[in-house]
């Protein structure tokens, strides 16, 4: 009984913990309510650290959460339940929820980030609770600490800003003659990640054709041989240009290779171009 709980001398007139000998003021209950982690990860357009009106966000980038004290990942919520990695919506967006007060970090997993991103510049302004700049280490994901979280708090402003970062080289240099095809392998082009793809374009009037010859493919992945033109002849060059493919919010890169085309017929026989 409640009787059994209150000390005699609390409920004597004047007693320890009363205001008028018939209360008792020193039974207490303390309680807190959980706390939230979130926020984004965005591609930063203008590469400029922060996020700008317009610069989308990306999906798919599993994030987990961590003790700032103990180092160790939450795997389960303040109510015992599974705490599972959270992966960013189509927004971008994550949210930890139902989470004990306390300091935590996150790290975002940089191996399900699409490879033609890599992470933008860490903290830029040097302020850590900006809700507007990337946390996120560029070498491993690794954000900065929160800091305490008090009941009912949230930290919204873990997020991490990715760059489109796309190269595009045509190659080298080259010769050919004027009725010979230009292997497009010597000329050692590339494009970075090569799951991007691309294309060739001409200055001229040539054509991209596959490897029997004659199918007309401009295609990065399938021209095997540029064959000039009348004009390409006569100029004796001709620019060619490789573009990648547009991808999300990535622009294409090109680059440009000039080739010579000498006024001369090689015939059949086989030449380097020197």
């Amino acid at each position: 009984m409640l009787e059994n709980l209150l000390n005699e001398q609390d409920l004597a007139p004047g007693g320890q913990g009363t205001t008028d000998g018939r209360s008792n003021l020193t039974v207490d209950f303390g309680f807190f309510t959980s706390v939230s982690v979130g926020d984004k990860v965005w591609v930063d357009l203008d590469g400029n650290g922060l996020q700008n009106g317009g610069e989308p966000g990306v999906p798919g980038v599993t994030v987990r959460i961590y003790n700032a004290t103990t180092g160790a990942e939450i795997t389960t919520d303040m109510y015992g339940n599974p705490l599972l990695p959270e992966v960013t919506d189509a927004n971008g967006e994550y949210l930890f929820e139902n989470l004990h007060p306390g300091s935590y970090y996150v790290i975002f997993d940089l191996n399900t980030v699409p490879p033609y991103y890599t992470v933008t510049i860490q903290n830029v302004d040097g302020n850590v609770s900006n809700e507007d700049d990337s946390d996120a280490s560029p070498v491993n994901g690794l954000t900065e600490n929160t800091g305490y979280i008090p009941s009912g708090g949230a930290n919204l402003s873990l997020d991490m800003g990715l760059q489109c970062n796309i190269e595009v080289d045509a190659g080298q240099t080259a010769k050919i003659c004027s009725k010979n095809m230009l292997a497009l392998a010597q000329l050692n082009a590339f494009i970075t990640p090569a799951s991007v793809g691309g294309v060739w374009s001409t200055s001229g009037d040539g054509q991209f054709v596959q490897g029997d010859g004659t199918t007309i493919d401009n295609t990065f992945s399938g021209a095997v041989f540029y064959i000039p033109g009348p004009n390409d002849k006569t100029n004796g060059s001709v620019t060619l240009t490789l573009t990648s493919n547009p991808i999300g919010p990535c622009l294409p890169v090109s680059d440009t290779v000039v080739i010579t085309v000498l006024k001369v017929d090689c015939g059949a026989f086989p030449w380097d171009g020197n």
